[in-house]
């Protein structure tokens, strides 16, 4: 488990907020992509107003993360900011894995970011050799046992639609693009959701 994310709801001024607060188990691996993880990617897309459809992003350590809580009945169309999609065509960024649909609201907000890079010749390659290196380092730390929670039917269902998406670099049918549908009519209010 890289991480877990529990939700926060601090009362000021008869308001309340809520946030989103992260914890990062494996603080290597959250760092692995350095200038384009998780947490300089937050600050980036907060600074270049990227809040539509990326849960926008508050606060950081080096272990932790601190960002906005994404209602269920939030939706892209009602959103301030840009999406996105288009500072990614913009910028020349990676496009967001459409395969992670646990990391994404019903009406397809992504709650967790991950990596994200700029697109270059050969950042394939230099990814899975940093990988490897990672792995490596891991497994003579830990042993083989550390991925035992990895080792599920979800993970290598994940595991091959990630291989035929990358083979054949067209985007994959996934249960998210199934289920999710954004309609104009605002939905019934629910229980909050992990995110």
């Amino acid at each position: 488990m890289i991480g877990q994310v529990v939700r926060l709801d601090i009362t000021y001024r008869e308001k309340t907020h809520s946030w989103a607060f992260k914890a990062f188990f494996e603080p290597d691996f959250v760092w692995q992509h350095g200038v384009w993880s998780e947490i300089p990617v937050g600050i980036y897309l907060r600074s270049q107003h990227v809040t539509r459809d990326v849960a926008q992003f508050h606060a950081a350590g080096l272990t932790w993360m601190l960002c906005e809580w994404i209602e269920p009945d939030d939706c892209p169309k009602t959103r301030p900011g840009r999406s996105y999609d288009s500072l990614a065509q913009q910028q020349q960024l990676t496009p967001l894995n459409p395969l992670n649909y646990a990391n994404y609201s019903r009406h397809g907000i992504r709650l967790d970011l991950g990596g994200i890079q700029k697109i270059y010749w050969g950042r394939r390659i230099r990814d899975f050799a940093y990988t490897l290196v990672f792995y490596h380092r891991r497994v003579h730390r830990e042993g083989w046992r550390f991925l035992s929670p990895y080792l599920n039917c979800w993970t290598l269902r994940y595991l091959l639609a990630r291989v035929k998406w990358l083979l054949f670099l067209r985007r994959p049918t996934c249960a998210f693009e199934q289920k999710v549908t954004v309609s104009d009519e605002k939905p019934s209010r629910q229980g909050p959701q992990d995110s």
